[in-house]
């Protein structure tokens, strides 16, 4: 059986502290427990934080050096898939406890630079308009087509998250 034991979080919202003092905050109450595995879910360490080797870099500042790791990037589907390596691993016996870490840091760049290296999600063919104006464009159109209120369109979050 494959089980969540323990959960760590910060603030959200802009902070001052580095990426890696995120993560330590994140992760210190769970350092206690023996870790096998680090998976490391961050889209965007190498635009944002100009760095790449993001989980090896993690885990030598959380003390872990020893520790196999590995970064997960499937831009929003990152936590979710992180979890699903979590478990493969767990359930193949390849470890006994692994250690989930979501940590991302965008606040250091200005909106214009967050909103175009986010485009690149897209073709460059399609960047007509920035992901959140195509998202609300979106959530226009299905309120105006099925008459639904605004707040079915929280909904989908919820859903999504369940």
């Amino acid at each position: 059986m494959v089980a969540i034991v323990d959960y760590g979080i910060t603030k959200f919202g802009k902070r001052k502290e580095s990426i890696f003092e995120l993560a330590k905050e994140a992760t210190e109450k769970l350092l206690k427990y023996e870790i096998d595995y680090v998976i490391v879910s961050n889209s965007y360490s190498g635009e944002f934080n100009e760095m790449s080797g993001i989980s090896s870099l993690l885990t030598t500042y959380l003390n872990l050096d020893t520790v196999s790791s590995l970064r997960v990037d499937i831009t929003s589907g990152s936590g979710g898939s992180a979890i699903l390596v979590a478990k493969s691993l767990l359930e193949a016996k390849e470890a006994n406890t692994v250690l989930v870490l979501g940590v991302e840091k965008m606040s250091e760049k200005k909106t214009r630079e967050v909103t175009k290296i986010i485009s690149t999600l897209l073709p460059a063919e399609e960047r007509i308009a920035s992901l959140p104006s195509l998202a609300s464009l979106s959530a226009i159109e299905y309120m105006k087509r099925f008459n639904a209120p605004r707040e079915s369109i929280a909904q989908v979050a919820v859903k999504k998250s369940l």
